[in-house]
């Protein structure tokens, strides 16, 4: 736990720029939709989903950001560990409703998707997903 309280800090600042991708996180998941053949119904369906969740996503990824430059600048300043430990307690919570939002959406548009779309869409995910950035411990390894 200590290990994982220590290392939060960095975790937050190497994910940053996942959240700051080129064309923003929609359009990811747009282009693996089009891949999918979906009929007229579940295109409809998906489009409203998008729809309901891109403003509330937005707003949330807006006070994640804000939070996360408050925290390091409290980091950076003379805190206390209270006030550091209340900021740190915030942003775990925040991080908390943002997972919860984004399982929620995911939920939904499973619903949407027949099995054999689901596995696709499982791969195309895979398929899309960023290329570690080096960061990672590399253990003996030259």
């Amino acid at each position: 736990m200590k290990k994982f309280l220590f290392a939060l800090p960095l975790m937050l600042a190497l994910s940053a720029p996942a959240l700051s991708r080129p064309g923003g996180p929609g359009k990811h998941l747009k282009h693996i939709l089009e891949q999918l053949d979906l009929d007229e119904s579940q295109k409809t369906k998906m489009t409203e989903i998008r729809q309901n969740s891109r403003a509330a996503m937005r707003a949330q990824r807006q006070e994640m950001k804000a939070q996360r430059r408050a925290f390091q600048e409290l980091l950076k300043s003379n805190a206390s560990d209270e006030d550091l430990r209340k900021a740190f307690a915030s942003l775990e919570n925040l991080k908390a409703k943002l997972s919860q939002f984004r399982f929620e959406n995911m939920l939904q548009i499973r619903k949407v998707l027949t099995a054999e779309q689901r596995s696709r869409f499982h791969e195309l995910k895979e398929l899309h997903r960023p290329k570690k950035s080096g960061h990672e411990f590399q253990g003996n390894n030259p």
